[in-house]
């Protein structure tokens, strides 16, 4: 699917003003490449100057306890979780001590 450059601008615009992520703020990219949740975590802490924090390859989204381990390790202030991973998170009551805004959606 296209998505116009100027869609692209509003929301990355809209994402940095909300969530107040800006040039030294973390966040992750931990959606699959076909999500296009993807496309949301990674072009507004680029565009922001932001550090965008990447999974290791050797960790993959069906390895939760990985995957969550890595990310409770990263100074993150702002982050997306897939459901699935939000709901098992949740299950094992872990709280991010960095974190002030979790983003969820489906995959």
């Amino acid at each position: 699917m296209m998505v116009e450059h100027g869609t692209l601008a509003n929301l990355v615009y809209w994402h940095c003003q909300t969530f107040d992520l800006h040039a030294g703020s973390h966040t992750a990219s931990v959606a699959g490449f076909g999500f296009d949740a993807m496309a949301w975590e990674i072009w507004p802490a680029l565009c922001a100057g932001a550090t965008l924090h990447v999974p290791p390859a050797n960790i993959g989204n069906e390895q939760l306890d990985a995957l969550l381990d890595w990310w409770l390790a990263q100074p993150l202030q702002v982050a997306f979780l897939p459901t699935p991973v939000a709901e098992y998170a949740f299950s094992r009551e872990l709280h991010h001590p960095t974190l002030h805004t979790l983003l969820i959606g489906g995959d």
